[in-house]
């Protein structure tokens, strides 16, 4: 194929994709409205709590407090302040400011670790547990009404494309790659 025709071809793949990129951030709202009541109130709740910290600090702790509490609900027992660091892939002190927000708004606790002083721990409250697992819930409900319009060929294929996206995504983020092999 000439070099002209597949560079022509590739304008209209990109074009195509960000037309559906917008069109799936021009949805997020819509989606974000079937949000459980919980979920809405604890955003509010962190919206509130931290006005100062920018528009969006709620949606990054949210995010932040999902991947915390699935690593929690899965080893069932407290987690460091270095552990919770590796997981979200950030310095100490921004995780200890995601970690304070969780804190105050009752989703996580701190908790001494009993064979060292010095190090803290954290694990989820009765409120964070039931805010963890509404998210669940919510998030495989919506993952299985959108699965359902696909046959099993096309959910392959979707998945296979999900995976090599994000493979694809964190080997052109040098910020991610150099966060890993450390």
């Amino acid at each position: 194929m000439p070099a002209k025709r597949m560079s022509a071809e590739r304008a209209i793949q990109i074009q195509q994709l960000r037309t559906c990129w917008e069109a799936l951030m021009f949805l997020l709202p819509r989606l974000q409205s079937t949000m459980p009541a919980v979920m809405v109130q604890a955003r509010e709740k962190l919206r509130r709590h931290n006005l100062a910290a920018g528009p969006e600090f709620d949606k990054v702790v949210l995010f932040a407090f999902y991947r915390l509490a699935a690593l929690l609900t899965l080893r069932q027992e407290p987690i460091t302040m270095r552990e919770v660091g590796e997981v979200l892939e950030t310095p100490l002190s921004s995780a200890t400011r995601l970690v304070d927000a969780l804190v105050e708004n009752g989703f996580v606790e701190r908790v001494a670790d009993p064979q060292d002083r010095r190090v803290v721990r954290i694990t989820l409250t009765r409120a964070g547990k039931a805010l963890y697992d509404t998210a669940v819930e919510f998030f495989n409900a919506r993952l299985a009404d959108f699965l359902s319009h696909f046959d099993a060929q096309e959910r392959e294929q979707l998945l296979a494309l999900f995976q090599k996206t994000i493979r694809v995504l964190q080997e052109l983020n040098p910020q991610n790659l150099s966060a890993r092999s450390q």
